[in-house]
C-alpha cells in the first residue's frame, strides 16, 4: 500500500529515529519502506484543514532501540538489578573478616578513694588503651547462607523483571508506532474524501447554474463536506497526539509540537502556567521529589559510616562483689574506626547511590508524563473547539438544506426522499455537536486532574 508524502520539519519529534516511514503489511510481516505516490490535487487551503507539520517516525526497530536506551522504565529496572548486586556483595562481606582501630580512655572513682576533695581519685586517669581488632564470624545459625541465597534470588528476580520491562516497552512502542501509522493513513483518506466532496460541490454548483440541480442539493453537499472537514481536523490532531505519545514511549522530551503557547487556553492560562500549577499542587510529584531528598540523605548516612565513632559511657555501680578492687562509678571515652570490612560499606554505598538513580528516573518519567498529559489535553481542547466550529458550519448548512428541500417538496418540484436525506444530515450534525460539547467537558475535567485541582469544589 502506498500513501502520499508526510511533511517533515526540523522541529519534528523523532528525527533521531532516522530512516523512512515504514508500514507493516501484517503484524507478523517484515517492515518495508513506503514508496510515496505523487501528491494528489486537493481542495483549496482556505476550505480544508491542514495536516500537522510534524516529522514522520523512523522504523519501528529504530524506535524500539531508542526506547531501550532512553525510556526511564528500563533505567529503573537496571538500577534495581544494581541494587540487588550490591545487596549480595554486602551479604557476602558480612561473613568475612573485618579490621577496626579502637581506643579507650577511662576514669573512675574508687569506693572511699582519697585525693583532693571527694573526686580526688577520679581526677587521675586509670586506663588508656589502643588496639587493632580483627574479627571474623564463625557460626551464625546459617543466617548468612540464607541471606546470600535470598540476595541471589532477588537478583534473578530483577533480571527477569528487566526482561519483562523490555518486552512491555517493545509492546508499548509498537502500539504507539502503529497508532501513528493509522492516524496518518486515516488523515490521508479523509483529506482525499474531502477533496472529492469539494469537487462534487463544484459540480453541483455548475449543474445548479445550468438549472439541472436544485439549491437544496448544493447545500446538502456543502454540509457533508463541512462534516468531513471537521473529521479531517480531528484526524490531524489525533496524528499529532499519536506522534507525541510515540516520542514519550521512546523516551524523548516534548518539543512544543502540540500546544502553541500563543493560543488562548482555558482560563487564559499558558502551558507554562499550567505546568507550574501542577508542580505546586500534585501530591505524586511532591512525593517523588521528597523521595529523591530522602535517598540522598541515605547516601550521606552511609558515607559517614567511614568516619570514626566516638562515644562517652558512664557506669554507676550499686553493688559489686567478688572483685579485688571496688569502684563507685566509671566514665570512659571510647573510639572505634572501621579500617577494613571486606567491602560491606562500599556495597551499601553503591546500593544507596543506585536508589538515588532510581528515584531520579521515576521523578523524571512522571515529569515527562505531566508534559505529555498537558500538551495532549490542550491540543485536544484546541482540536475539539476547531471541530465544533466546523460542525456548527455543517449544522447551519444542513438546516438550510432541510428548509430548502422542504420548500421544494411543498412546491411540488422536490421529492420526499430529499427531505428525509436533508433531515438525516441535520440530525447527524446535531449529534456530533452534542458529542463535542461533552468531549470538551471531559477534557476540562482531565485538565483539572492533570494540574492537581479537585473536580468538585470543596
Amino acid at each position: 500500500m502506498n500513501c502520499s508524502p508526510i511533511p517533515i520539519i526540523s522541529l519534528g519529534l523523532l528525527l533521531a529515529c532516522g530512516c523512512t516511514v515504514v508500514q507493516p503489511t501484517n503484524l507478523g510481516a517484515k517492515l518495508v519502506p513506503l514508496v510515496p505516490d505523487q501528491p494528489q490535487p486537493g481542495p483549496p487551503a482556505s476550505t480544508t484543514a491542514t495536516a500537522p507539520t510534524i516529522a514522520a517516525p523512523g522504523t519501528l526497530a529504530a524506535c524500539i532501540e531508542l526506547a531501550m536506551v532512553q525510556n526511564e522504565a528500563g533505567g529503573i529496572a537496571r538500577e534495581r538489578i544494581i541494587q540487588a548486586e550490591f545487596g549480595e556483595q554486602a551479604v557476602v562481606a558480612a561473613s568475612r573478616p573485618s579490621v577496626s582501630l579502637e581506643g579507650r580512655h577511662e576514669r573512675r572513682k574508687d569506693v572511699g578513694g582519697g585525693g583532693s576533695g571527694s573526686f580526688g581519685s577520679f581526677l587521675e586517669p586509670t586506663d588508656n588503651e589502643f588496639k587493632l581488632r580483627a574479627e571474623t564470624p564463625l557460626y551464625s545459625g546459617f543466617r548468612n547462607r540464607s541471606a546470600r541465597r535470598a540476595a541471589q534470588a532477588w537478583r534473578a528476580s530483577r533480571m527477569a523483571s528487566l526482561q519483562h520491562t523490555h518486552e512491555r516497552t517493545t509492546l508499548e512502542v509498537t502500539e504507539a508506532y502503529l497508532e501513528v501509522l493509522n492516524a496518518v493513513h486515516q488523515g490521508e483518506t479523509l483529506r482525499s474524501q474531502l477533496a472529492l466532496q469539494q469537487a462534487q460541490v463544484d459540480q453541483m454548483k455548475l449543474r445548479e447554474a445550468a438549472s439541472d440541480a436544485r439549491h437544496s442539493e448544493v447545500l446538502l453537499r456543502q454540509a457533508q463536506a463541512a462534516e468531513t472537514n471537521a473529521a479531517v481536523i480531528a484526524a490531524s490532531q489525533d496524528e499529532a497526539v499519536a506522534r507525541e505519545t510515540l516520542a514519550f514511549q521512546v523516551g524523548r522530551a516534548a518539543q512544543n509540537a502540540l500546544a502553541d503557547p500563543a493560543i488562548a487556553l482555558p482560563g487564559n492560562l499558558s502551558l507554562a502556567a499550567l505546568r507550574k500549577a501542577a508542580l505546586r499542587t500534585r501530591s505524586d510529584l511532591a512525593a517523588l521529589k521528597s523521595a529523591i531528598t530522602a535517598r540522598r540523605e541515605e547516601v550521606e548516612t552511609v558515607r559517614r559510616g567511614y568516619r570514626p565513632e566516638v562515644s562517652l559511657a558512664g557506669d554507676y555501680f550499686l553493688g559489686r562483689g567478688g572483685i579485688a578492687e571496688d569502684v563507685d562509678w566509671v566514665i570512659s571515652l571510647e573510639m572505634s574506626w572501621n579500617l577494613a570490612d571486606s567491602g560491606r560499606r562500599a556495597a551499601q554505598l553503591g546500593e544507596a547511590r543506585s536508589l538515588i538513580g532510581e528515584a531520579i528516573l521515576s521523578h523524571r518519567k512522571q515529569l515527562r508524563q505531566l508534559d505529555l498529559d498537558l500538551r495532549r489535553i490542550l491540543a485536544e481542547i484546541r482540536g475539539a473547539q476547531a471541530r465544533a466550529d466546523a460542525l456548527q458550519q455543517s449544522l447551519t448548512l444542513a438546516n438550510s438544506a432541510f428548509e430548502q428541500a422542504t420548500a421544494e417538496y411543498e412546491a411540488g418540484v422536490g421529492q420526499n426522499l430529499e427531505v428525509l436525506t436533508a433531515q438525516d444530515q441535520r440530525l447527524r450534525a446535531q449529534l456530533s455537536i452534542r458529542q463535542q460539547a461533552l468531549r470538551l467537558q471531559l477534557l476540562a475535567a482531565e485538565l483539572r486532574v492533570a494540574t492537581g485541582q479537585p473536580l468538585v469544589s470543596q
